[in-house]
Order: structure tokens, then C-alpha cells, then sequence
């Protein structure tokens, strides 16, 4: 029987509580945790704020063009600026603009003078373009230059002799040496099912010892192949790559990422050429500074390239780190058509293929130790003199290990386009930023053939994901000045990045005007709350990838990319299996040889105990190096739990290619000849109390429950709705909750279980305000928090591990939220009639409420202000350096469309709009309020849909935070009895204007015409909120309860009309059957006014 009809048979007496002096003091009598949340997050620090890329038409952009853009980015609400000189050569004079020009090291200075006086940071590309570091100072015959590994071949058959000058590899555009490496003889076997070729282990040989030098520089051989069979002579030759990017005043040619050398020269030309004394002051100043280093798009760049970049003493690195010399073994490390962005493929491999595999995993984990201690750290070290940070997009694009690397940065960063805003691919740096606590950053929203194409919400869905993955900072891509080249610039102003790349964060866009509420408060708010204390996480997946794929949005259709990665496919590209995901626990990924780091340690059974705090560990992949083995099985030894997967596993590890592990840790990954040893001690890791062995992945989530690792906040339902990420301060801790199903038309509603006992309260990031939670529950040392939360939304709730309710309400019955304000329970109830609440002690509570009428207002006067091309506008500047510089732009035409009173369709069906208008539409209507309303009632607007547009909402002429989200705003503090005004201003792209002509960067993906405005009913929800039992006295006991019964799957029907009378409260025998029905039902109350699904 449902709870209304036990109501409606005990109800005898009818009460309702006034609580117009609660909602009158609640303001002066807040908890001090909700107060110091709200002044914590209030106005987030630079720091804390997003980033913007700019793309700067190299140095032709005046200084007003240069301090009005910083200020728009400030006054969006952006704490930094990433200035990068896009290639605008084919217009501009190279020498006068270009990266290394006067003007370029001027505005240089400019963007950090100015941005110094607003509080903001900066970050220095390091070098022009974004694709490399790169010098003006360099050539390619230098050490310092990027260098690369080329070989030619010499086939020769059974006993034939070679007798001449060893062929060179062609060199590159404008190197002019080249230095004999060299020389290997191997045996030929047929060819592989893959069509490359074999070769014989024991055949290999370096003959390098039998070429001489010729006078004029040559090398000759001469060489007799044995006659058991067809020999290859293979001669390597280092010599520059060439290559350079543009724009620049010279070329500017790529450093040597594995000497020294390169690092030095990048330091040396800095020093003596950018960081001019009133430079350096003014880093000083700011003390918000860092050098970013983007993804490396490093490409060998001759005919007879191997594929492989190189240093004059990489061989004797080789040997002095992996104990062995890998020329002989040469040949195998050819990989054929090499391009950064594409599969390796090795045209020769060996019949021992599992050798061959060890032999590469040795070169790349070579590449990635040069990278960090001959790059990174070097030019780490010396930036820190200056009080400049690094950040970097570190490793992928070449052979380096992901995840090592974090060590050597300031900042980890990675991009959303190159990972599909994919979670999966996230993890792969997130584990050693945690481990090494970084602030970890993406590059956000680059979308191929995506510009002016995608709604704010779409976008910001990008973001939410990220935060997710245990991202904190977004680095939007990206913002360009209005003005530009005269020759290379039409409406709506300047793109700078090429048109094919999203997106303009900039006043062109119809959306700009609401950039404050949403980067400047909202992502801004989620970006602090991500920064406070330390990542709390539940599990640390040990895998090495040495080629992270970059390329992962190939594999998606342009149009919905995001909407079809592999996250929303409920699938993974590495640990495929997602019930870990789908029960709460969150994990990362991250190299094995990461445990062998002095830095990282394990106490009492957690990994970074004083951190990140993994609980347990995860093997599956079959390479585990022997001393990470040794650290682990010490590890385990002393308490920490470690599941092993003895089975077959696979992995897409880039665009489809399967690897496939036919068990965990079977295999060094090396050629050191220490495999035997290995098993050795995973055969001792095995047979410890604290180690799980499994078969496949699916059945880790029960080894870990076996091993008493539960997640620490852990899905009550296992669903594939929701994902959540943690960070634990002194004060308080925060649970991040993201609703990543975005297209599902239904709220999801659960519970969520938070390890530890916490008074719970809720933050709105759009208001900044704070709420007490009063409808929760604790079990077995955990709090139980309910959710109602709307596809693509995002929910933070903020624990107060300091204190704790004596009671909560665990069921509810015409409730749609329970707060708790001036020390007692506060219901907001939807309908008039009878509401009642049951506590954990036991008791329970019953009221009668009068709540007014919902509003619904369908028809609204619209205008919508159509964005169209105007006026060109030219801006010159003369600074007595010899030359005027000259830049234009396009004023837009704002043209108001008087629609009149309309329902609420999208403005493309609206005859006086139509298809082709993108701008802002203003809606306007006024409602009435009986004379009876008081404090004690609360109005939530509630519209159908934004059309994934950003909006703002007005009554009686004062703004109120709405949640573009979810498309809701509480009214409750700005309306009166009797007549109110009520404006709506909801935003568009600009896609749908420029879709009759058509876009230059949509390419062949041409997109179909958007819906715009807003669309569907919007509803006014009339709320009475009803003051009830004081918090702190509970009937029973002064501690919360530890063993009541888990939360029910379901959720209370609050829709449902209820009795209108209220029981006596002395009627014990009524209370207890009321009770026992209740048990039968859920047990949580809603959180947040219903929300509808968001567009």
C-alpha cells in the first residue's frame, strides 16, 4: 500500500508549520562550513581560472588590438592567455612580423605587461607555431638541430661480396652533413603473413669495423655474405631532419630532443634575445609564467628515414642504460612511411618476433628517459631561475612512455581532440599526475571541421568529461583579436587558427555575452573545487604505452564524435571492461616503472598514501619490469591489495591495431634476459593473502570486494550513467558527479555511497550558494547521498568530515527536497495536502501545506536580434620603428526581428526568423502570484529547452543564476504578490548563418540547419517550504545510525496527490505502522528540484 492511502487512513488532525521566522534568520545563522565554502569559491583565482590559446596574427596586431583583447579575455572571466604566432606569411613580411621580429619580441611583451596588470598568467609557446620546440639560432648540421637515424641497403646473395662505397641516405632539405652510424649484416628469411621481412636473430652482425673512410668524406665496405642464404648490408647515417616551422624571421629549425645539446641552445637563445631585462621584471611581477611545450608533432623528414630521431650519443646511452648495444639489432627499429600521427609499421622484424618487440620497447624507453632528463628536466631547471613553470603535452606523437614523463613538467597537459574526449584516453596521463599531484590541463574543444558549428552545452560537455577523468584546468581552443590581416580577414572577424579547427571564445559569438556566468563563475567554480586538497582515488591500473594514440577522433563521425566515443559506447580502449566504472571506482593508468621511483610510495596498504591514495592495484598487461615486480611484491607484502589478470586480455592501442596479452607480467618487456627471474617473484606475489588472481577483467570488481577495496564513492545501483572524481582538502571533501549520458531524455536518480561519515551539503557553481542537505543517510561508516541529477549535468557535493547530522530524513512522501536551515529540517513540497518525512531514528514527521499553482507559460513576445555582416573596420599603428602597421575587421549588424507572441518552437520554424538567422533572442511575458504568497513560498523556472544555447533570466528587471544545464533558476528571491515581468535571453551559434553560403572549414561535413531559442513549455513550480523537527534532537540516540538497512533501488512517486489531514503525533501505534510501510519503500528523498533533460 502506498504511503498517501496510510496517510489518508491515520490523518486525523490537520497542522501546518509556520516557518516564516526560520527563512527570516536562516541567513544570519549558516553554518560556518557552508559560509566558508561560498567565500572559498566565490571569485577563484587566476590560477584557478580557464586559459585561452590566442592565436596572434604574428606581430602585426596594434596595441589597442593587443590590450583590448586581454581585457575581453579578463572580463570573460579567463585567468591566462597562451599566445601562439599563427603563419600569416603569405600576407605579412617575414622579416618585419614574424616570430624573432621586433614587432613579434614587442607585443611579446605587450601580452605579458598587460596581462600583469590585470592578475592574469601567460604561457610562452616555445618556439613559433605550436607543432615543436624550434630556433632561428639553429641549423640542422648541429648537434642541437633535431636529428635523425637514415638508413640504405645493400642485397646481396649466398656468398656474394660487396666491395664499394656504402650508399648514403639522401639528406634533407638544407642539411649538408651526414655521420656513418653503422653498418649491420643480417640473413633473410621469407617474409611474414604482413608482408615484411624476416630476418635471422642469430645472423644479425655489426660490421661496422670493416668500412674505412674515403678522402673526400665516403664510406666504403667491403663485405662477403656467407653462403648460407640472401644477407642485407644495412648502413645508418645520422644527419638533421630540417625541420622547421613557420612563421619565423629565418627558418626555424626543430631542437635535438635527446641531447643536450638542443635543450642548451633553446636556453641560450632565450636568454640572450627574448628575456630582455624589462621582460624578466615583469615575469617577476606577474609570478603566473610558464613555457608550454604542445604534442610533439616531430617528424623525421628524409626519403631514407628509419623513423627515428637521434643524437651522436644515443648508441652509448643505449648501452649505458639497457646493458646491452643495440646495433646489431638496428634493422628491426625501421619503421616505414613514419608519420607522427600514424600506426607503426616495421617493414623488418625478426623470426624470433618476441625479441624483436623486447629490442623496440628498449629503443622507446631509451627515446623517453633522453626526452626527460636531456630536455624536460634541463629546460625545467632553468626556467624555475626565472620563476617560470613548464607545461607540456608530454610524449604522445613520438615513441615515449605516456605517463613518465609527469615527473619532469609543472603542469601535465592533454587535448581533447587528439583523444575523442575520451575518458579512457585521459587516464593515461592522469595516473602520474596524480601520483606526482600536478595540476593536470587539457587543450579544449578543437574540433576538426567543427568551428562556429556547436552549441555551448555540446562544448561544454567536453569539459564536464574532463573533470571527470581528473582534469582541472581547460585550456579553450581558442580565441583570436577581431582584427587581422587586411587580405586574411572577413566577417566575423580574424580566425587565426585555420577555419577548419573550433573554436572562437570571442565576442563574434552570439553566446559571448553570457562567457561571464559561464567561464568566468560556473567553469571557473568546478576548476577551484578540482584544486582544493589532493585527488582521491580508488585504483591504479599498471600498463606502458610508449606509442599513445593521438588520433582517436579519426575513428568517429565529424558531425557527433563525442556522442559516439567509446566512454558513451560503455567501453574502454585499454581495460575494456567497465563494471569497475559502472560500480564507482575510479581508476587511472600508469607505467610499472613508475614503482621504481623513490618518490612513490606505499604505506599501510595505500600507493601516495598522503595524496592521490590508490587502494589497490591492477595487473593485466604482460610486460612488467623485474625491479617494478620486486618493489610490488614488497608492496603486497606489506598489505596493499593486487588483483592479476591470468588470462587473455586486448587493447586498441591505436585506430583499431589489437594488442593482445596473454596474461599479466609474463614478460620483462625487455632483453635482459630476466624473465625467468620474473616469474620467479610473480609466482611469490601470487600466493600472498593479499593478491587476487583472476581470468578476465569482468571478475576484477569481485576480487577487490573480496579484498575489502571498495570504492570510495561507490554506485548503491551499478548504472553506466554516471562518473565521479574526488578531492579531499583539510576541510572538506569534494565529490564531483557527472551525468555523461548527455542525450538521455530522463534524470537519473540513485545513490551514491561516500566512504566515511560527513555532514553533506550541496554547491552550485552558477550561484555559488551552498545548501545543507537534510535527506541522506549513514550505513557502516559511510554516508548515503541521493542523487536526481539531468543527463549532462553536473552536480558538486561538498562533505563536512567535521561534524555530522544526529538524524537525517531517509524517506519522503509529497517532498521534493529536504534542506536544512537555522538548525532544522526544511521541506520544499510541490502540492498542496499532506507531506510527511521519516528519519533515521525512527520517527517521523507529517504537515499540511497550501502551495500555490504551477505556472505555465506557453507563449511568449519574442524578438530575436539577427547577427549580420557589416562595415569593414581598419585600425593603423605607427610606432617610429620605420614601418605602419595595418589591421582590419567587421563590425556586425545587429537587426531585431519583432516575431510578436509566439509559442515556444525553434526560430527556424518561425516564419518572421526562419533557417538562416543566428543572433540572441529575448523573450518576455509576466505572470501573476496570488496575494497570499510569502516566504514561505519558492518559484523555480523551468524550461523545456535552450536548444543548447546559453541564456539568462530576468525578473522584475533583476538577473537571477539560472543553470544553463538543466534550464532552471530559482525566482524565489526577486518576485512579489501579484504581477511579475519575466525576460528570458537565450543565445545561438553562428552555424546557422553561415550555412547558406557555406563555412570553408566544414569541408565536406556540412552540418544541417540547428534548432535555436527556447523551445518546448516553460513552467513556473510553485514550492511551500515547510520547517520541521529541529536536526540535533533525535528521538532514539545523540549519533547517527550505523545499521540501517541499504537505500532501496527505487525512488518515491512525488507525483501522486496525497491526503489532506495530518496525524496526531502522539500516535505511536499509527507511527509504527506507518513505519513498517514505509521500510517497504525507497528510502531518499530528491535532492534538487526536478530538472529536465537538457538541449
Amino acid at each position: 500500500m502506498e504511503l498517501k492511502k496510510i496517510l489518508a487512513a491515520v490523518l486525523c488532525t490537520s497542522m501546518l508549520v509556520s516557518t516564516a521566522s526560520v527563512f527570516a534568520s536562516a541567513a544570519n545563522s549558516r553554518p560556518d562550513f557552508a559560509s566558508r565554502i561560498e567565500s572559498r569559491f566565490e571569485n577563484p583565482s587566476m590560477e584557478q581560472r580557464p586559459a585561452a590559446r590566442w592565436w596572434m596574427a604574428e606581430g602585426l596586431h596594434t596595441d589597442e588590438t593587443i590590450r583590448e583583447s586581454i581585457r575581453e579575455l579578463y572580463d570573460y572571466g579567463f585567468g591566462a592567455v597562451e599566445f601562439v604566432t599563427l603563419d600569416e606569411s603569405e600576407y605579412l613580411d617575414d622579416a618585419t612580423y614574424a616570430w624573432g621580429s621586433e614587432e613579434w619580441i614587442h607585443d611579446s611583451q605587450l601580452v605579458v605587461e598587460e596581462c600583469t596588470k590585470l592578475g592574469m598568467g601567460v604561457s610562452f609557446t616555445s618556439g613559433t607555431h605550436w607543432s615543436t620546440s624550434n630556433l632561428v639560432s639553429i641549423n640542422p648540421d648541429e648537434e642541437a638541430a633535431s636529428q635523425e637515424l637514415g638508413y640504405r641497403t645493400i642485397d646481396l646473395a649466398p656468398g656474394e661480396t660487396y666491395d664499394g662505397v656504402l650508399p648514403q641516405a639522401e639528406l634533407t632539405e638544407n642539411a649538408t652533413k651526414i655521420r656513418l652510424v653503422k653498418v649491420t649484416a643480417a640473413k633473410v628469411a621469407k617474409a611474414t603473413e604482413s608482408g615484411a621481412t624476416n630476418l635471422e636473430s642469430d645472423s644479425l652482425t655489426d660490421v661496422t669495423d670493416l668500412a674505412t673512410q674515403n678522402p673526400d668524406g665516403s664510406w666504403s665496405i667491403r663485405y662477403t655474405a656467407p653462403s648460407d642464404g640472401s644477407y642485407t648490408l644495412f648502413a645508418f647515417w645520422q644527419y638533421g631532419t630540417s625541420e622547421s616551422y613557420k612563421p619565423a624571421i629565418s627558418n626555424s629549425y626543430t631542437i635535438n630532443y635527446y641531447s643536450k645539446e638542443g635543450a642548451n641552445a633553446l636556453i641560450d637563445y632565450w636568454e640572450k634575445t627574448v628575456l630582455t631585462p624589462e621582460l624578466r621584471e615583469l615575469i617577476k611581477e606577474n609570478g603566473n609564467v610558464t613555457m608550454f611545450m604542445d604534442s610533439l608533432e616531430l617528424n623525421p623528414k628524409g626519403i631514407d628515414n628509419t623513423g627515428n630521431l637521434w643524437s651522436k650519443d644515443y648508441l652509448n646511452e643505449f648501452q649505458s642504460r639497457r646493458g646491452y648495444d643495440v646495433s646489431e639489432y638496428l634493422p628491426v627499429l625501421i619503421m616505414s612511411e613514419y608519420k607522427f600521427n600514424m600506426p607503426r609499421v616495421y617493414p623488418y622484424t625478426l623470426d624470433d618476433a618476441e625479441l624483436a618487440t623486447k629490442v623496440r620497447n628498449d629503443l622507446y624507453q631509451t627515446n623517453t628517459e633522453l626526452y626527460m632528463e636531456n630536455c624536460l628536466d634541463v629546460i625545467r631547471e632553468w626556467l624555475h631561475e626565472f620563476n617560470i613553470t613548464l607545461r607540456a603535452q608530454n610524449s604522445y606523437g613520438k615513441e615515449l612512455e605516456i605517463s613518465t614523463p609527469a615527473k619532469s613538467l609543472d603542469f601535465v597537459e592533454t587535448e581533447s581532440l587528439a583523444f575523442a574526449t575520451d575518458l579512457d584516453s585521459f587516464r593515461g596521463q592522469s595516473g602520474a599526475a596524480h601520483l606526482y599531484d600536478k595540476v593536470y590541463s587539457s587543450e579544449t574543444n578543437a574540433i576538426m571541421y567543427g568551428d562556429y558549428k556547436y552549441s555551448n552545452n555540446y562544448l561544454c560537455q567536453a569539459i564536464y568529461t574532463q573533470f571527470a577523468s581528473g582534469i582541472q584546468k581547460t585550456v579553450t581552443h581558442g580565441y583570436s583579436s577581431a582584427f587581422g590581416p587586411e587580405d586574411n580577414c572577413t566577417w566575423p572577424g580574424y580566425e587565426g587558427m585555420m577555419p577548419m579547427f573550433s573554436e572562437r571564445y570571442n565576442k563574434r559569438q552570439p553566446n559571448a555575452i553570457d562567457y561571464p556566468a559561464v567561464w568566468g563563475e560556473h567553469i571557473a567554480r568546478l576548476q577551484s573545487v578540482l584544486m582544493q586538497g589532493i585527488s582521491q582515488m580508488d585504483i591504479g591500473i599498471l600498463r606502458t604505452d610508449y606509442v599513445y594514440c593521438k588520433t582517436r577522433h579519426r575513428a568517429f563521425p565529424r558531425e557527433d564524435h563525442q556522442n559516439q566515443n567509446y566512454l558513451r559506447q560503455h567501453k574502454g580502449y585499454y581495460w575494456e571492461d567497465t563494471s569497475l566504472q559502472d560500480t564507482g571506482y575510479t581508476y587511472d593508468y600508469f607505467s610499472p616503472y613508475l614503482l621504481q621511483d623513490e618518490d612513490i610510495t606505499c604505506e599501510n596498504g595505500i600507493v601516495q598514501a598522503d595524496s592521490v591514495g590508490y587502494k589497490a592495484l591492477i595487473l593485466y598487461q604482460e610486460e612488467l619490469p623485474l625491479e617494478s615486480a620486486k618493489v610490488l611484491y614488497e608492496w603486497a607484502k606489506d598489505g596493499l591489495p593486487v588483483v592479476i589478470v591470468d588470462g587473455t586480455t586486448v587493447e586498441d592501442i591505436f585506430d583499431g591495431a589489437i594488442k593482445t596479452n596473454k596474461s599479466a607480467a609474463i614478460t620483462t618487456g625487455s632483453n635482459d634476459g630476466k624473465d625467468a627471474e620474473l616469474a620467479e617473484v610473480m609466482a611469490q606475489i601470487k600466493a600472498l593473502d593479499t593478491v587476487k588472481t583472476v581470468k578476465t577483467q569482468a571478475q576484477a570488481k569481485d576480487a577487490l570486494q573480496s579484498l575489502g577495496v571498495k570504492p570510495r564513492a561507490e554506485f548503491v545501483q551499478p548504472n553506466q550513467k554516471l562518473l565521479t572524481t574526488m578531492r579531499k582538502a583539510e576541510d572538506a571533501t569534494y565529490l564531483y558527479v557527472y551525468h555523461y549520458m548527455y542525450e538521455d531524455t530522463d534524470n537519473y536518480t540513485g545513490q551514491i555511497s561516500v566512504e566515511g561519515i560527513y555532514k553533506p551539503y550541496t554547491y552550485d557553481t552558477w550561484s555559488n550558494n551552498v545548501e545543507e542537505i537534510g535527506a541522506y543517510s549513514y550505513s557502516d561508516g559511510r554516508t548515503v547521498l541521493n542523487v536526481d541529477i539531468a543527463p549532462g549535468e553536473v552536480v558538486v557535493f561538498a562533505l563536512d568530515p567535521n561534524d555530522k547530522a544526529a538524524k537525517t530524513v531517509i524517506e519522503t512522501e509529497n517532498v521534493e527536497k529536504v534542506t536544512v536551515e537555522n538548525g532544522k529540517f526544511v521541506l520544499q513540497v510541490p502540492q498542496s495536502g499532506a507531506a510527511a518525512v521519516r528519519y533515521s531514528d525512527g520517527s517521523t514527521d507529517q504537515v499540511t501545506a497550501e502551495v500555490p499553482d504551477d505556472i505555465t507559460l506557453n507563449q511568449w513576445n519574442l524578438t530575436v536580434e539577427s547577427w549580420e555582416p557589416g562595415d569593414k573596420v581598419t585600425r593603423t599603428e605607427d610606432r617610429g620603428t620605420g614601418h605602419s602597421s595595418t589591421e582590419v575587421t567587421y563590425t556586425t549588424n545587429k537587426v531585431q526581428i519583432e516575431v510578436g507572441r509566439t509559442a515556444l518552437i525553434p526560430w527556424k520554424d518561425i516564419e518572421q526568423v526562419g533557417p538562416t538567422v543566428s543572433g540572441v533572442g529575448t523573450y518576455s511575458n509576466t505572470f501573476t502570484l496570488p496575494d497570499s504568497w510569502s516566504a514561505q513560498n519558492r518559484l523555480v523556472f523551468q524550461a523545456d529547452s535552450f536548444c543548447g544555447g546559453t541564456a539568462a533570466v530576468f525578473v522584475n528587471g533583476k538577473q537571477v543564476d539560472v543553470n544553463i544545464d538543466t534550464c532552471t533558476a530559482d525566482l524565489t528571491g526577486v518576485v512579489t504578490p501579484g504581477e511579475n515581468t519575466i525576460e528570458v535571453r537565450v543565445t545561438s551559434s553562428l552555424r546557422n548563418k553561415f550555412l547558406p553560403e557555406g563555412y570553408p572549414g566544414w569541408s565536406n561535413y556540412i552540418p544541417d540547419f540547428a534548432d535555436y531559442g527556447m523551445t518546448g513549455s516553460v513552467t513556473l513550480a510553485a514550492y511551500t517550504a515547510v520547517a520541521v523537527e529541529e536536526t540535533d534532537t533525535p528521538s532514539s540516540s545523540d549519533t547517527p545510525s550505523t545499521s540501517e538497512p541499504e537505500p532501496s533501488t527505487s525512488q518515491p512517486d512525488n507525483s501522486s496527490e496525497t491526503g489532506a489531514s495530518q496525524p496526531s503525533t502522539g500516535d505511536n501505534t499509527a507511527m509504527i505502522f506507518v513505519g513498517s510501510i514505509l521500510l517497504l519503500l525507497t528510502g531518499a528523498a530528491t535532492l534538487v528540484f526536478k530538472k529536465r533533460k537538457m538541449h
